[in-house]
């Protein structure tokens, strides 16, 4: 593997892992405002806006990553014959 295809997955990772974590903080944010808020349930429903958007997201990603190895699959085949 080259030095570009070891870099992209492990791109697409640490973004999954950071929208993740900032998906957590919300959660966590939103779990004390909704103890303390008036606009709990506002939150709570963008909150889950954000985790069905989270969920897309990744799907998307999954996809990407698929289609780019086989794409280096195929690049590799081409030049090895």
């Amino acid at each position: 593997m080259t030095d570009v295809e070891d870099r992209e997955p492990k791109r697409i990772k640490r973004a999954e892992n950071r929208l993740q974590a900032a998906l957590d903080r919300l959660d966590t944010a939103l779990h004390k405002r909704g103890d303390h808020g008036d606009h709990g349930g506002a939150v709570a429903a963008e909150v889950q806006g954000l985790q069905v958007e989270n969920d897309r997201l990744r799907a998307l990603l999954t996809t990407a990553s698929e289609r780019l190895d086989g794409t280096i699959a195929k690049f590799k085949t081409r030049l090895a014959g």
